[in-house]
């Protein structure tokens, strides 16, 4: 590992940071009644940046690319700076909803429900009848079944609904409503998830299926065991299906333990593509994206075909995976940008980094907060939301806004449209929050 002079210092100020969120989201959780979304979020950078340096640092591990002192202390500054405008703008943004999110009986509610359960029906009949085409001894490796997901394009999304609807279900059953059959219906929904998430080949899918749950249940209970037990098991399982079925990992007859080294050195750190990005930008662009908020746009374009507007780019990811092929990874072999099919995983502040240099991140903390708040401001009207939104606000550490896009914002979609029906169909206080 490549240590540095200064290393007592860096993980101090690690710690630091790590104490600081710590505090604020704790401090949150006994004193509100609703989840206070800036505290996830300041607990996404506890578990994707403070940890993973204190534990590689500690353990004599390396990180996949280690940048110089001064990038490394840059980056905490720039964090800490963040993270005020951040604060900042949670606490300054007014909200305003448009009326047709806030009338409960809107007819387009119940209109959107009904295709919500067809296109559920839909993914559950794509994903079996893939798998069965495709022949359960021949899944050898989860990019077996990815192969067959290019079909759907950007509108792979819907392949989320299924876990929408099962959540739902599941939140009934924790909320000891007696609705007839709705214990089978939630197993039902529950199976039509779990044969969709194997399908896309993705650990974040099956563990989202329960984890979903878990996190209404802490919502209602407050008990800070249950969320610790589900990191841990999070790390478990995610150390335990790498084995089996990553196939960078199937052969290399390694311990659980180093299995679990390796996810969070490979899979959870994101520091050392934050450092990649400062070392490579500057104050409004990054010699990483040729195209300044590339990305971004790309993002906002995502569902339209690329032959309507064709300069619709690539995504962050993309151009990342692209610059590391030519300059440090060779044997990525990527001679240009439409050869990339895969992408390594960037937080929201490298996301920015790329996108817009240093004014990028000033950009993305503004912005997020207030998303923060308008999330802020949604749980506590729409109480399903309690399942999902904190998860984003903390992922929001450690993933784009693209990789939100396409994998939460259809479950929460999901989940707000169900939670508009039944105040309409209820008329509960309890059920809307408001």
């Amino acid at each position: 590992m490549k240590f540095v002079n200064e290393v007592g210092i860096i993980i101090l100020l690690y710690i630091i940071l790590l104490l600081v969120s710590g505090v604020y989201f704790f401090r949150s959780i006994k004193k509100k009644k609703s989840l206070d979304m800036f505290s996830w979020y300041l607990l996404g950078q506890a578990m994707f940046f403070s940890i993973p340096y204190i534990v590689i640092t500690i353990l004599d591990l390396d990180f996949k690319f280690y940048q110089s002192d001064q990038i490394v202390m840059l980056g905490w500054l720039l964090i800490i700076t963040s993270n005020l405008l951040v604060f900042l703008s949670y606490k300054v943004f007014p909200i305003y909803l448009p009326k047709i999110i806030l009338k409960s009986n809107s007819y387009i509610y119940k209109v959107a429900v009904f295709i919500t359960y067809g296109l559920v029906v839909f993914s559950f009949l794509f994903a079996l009848l893939n798998i069965i085409d495709i022949g359960i001894t021949n899944i050898s490796a989860n990019h077996v079944l990815r192969q067959r997901l290019s079909f759907l394009g950007p509108f792979a999304i819907i392949l989320m609904l299924p876990l929408g609807v099962s959540t739902y279900y599941w939140i009934r059953i924790i909320d000891r409503e007696k609705a007839p059959f709705i214990k089978y219906k939630a197993l039902i929904f529950s199976v039509m998830a779990l044969t969709v998430a194997f399908f896309r080949g993705q650990r974040t899918d099956l563990i989202l299926i329960l984890l979903f749950p878990l996190l209404y249940i802490f919502y209602k209970k407050r008990k800070l065991s249950l969320l610790v037990g589900s990191f841990v098991g999070l790390i478990v399982f995610s150390a335990t299906y790498a084995t089996l079925f990553k196939t960078s990992m199937q052969f290399l007859d390694l311990s659980i333990s180093d299995v679990i080294l390796r996810v969070i050195t490979g899979d959870i750190d994101r520091n050392w593509t934050y450092w990649m990005a400062l070392d490579e930008s500057g104050v409004t662009s990054s010699s990483i994206m040729s195209t300044p908020f590339g990305g971004y746009i790309y993002t906002f374009l995502t569902f339209i075909p690329r032959s309507i507007f064709e300069f619709k780019g690539y995504s962050t990811e993309t151009w990342f995976v692209f610059f590391m092929g030519n300059n440090f990874v060779n044997e990525w072999f990527v001679g240009s940008l439409s050869d990339v099919n895969w992408g390594i995983t960037l937080s929201g502040i490298t996301e920015s980094v790329i996108n817009g240099g240093f004014i990028g991140i000033i950009m993305f903390s503004i912005i997020m907060g207030f998303i923060l708040k308008l999330m802020q401001h949604l749980t506590i009207k729409y109480k399903y939301l309690n399942c999902c939104f904190p998860l984003i606000a903390l992922l929001f550490s450690g993933y784009t806004f693209f990789n939100i896009l396409i994998i939460y914002i259809p479950i929460a979609f999901v989940l707000f449209i169900f939670n508009k029906r039944d105040c309409s169909k209820i008329n509960s206080k309890d059920v809307c929050g408001i």
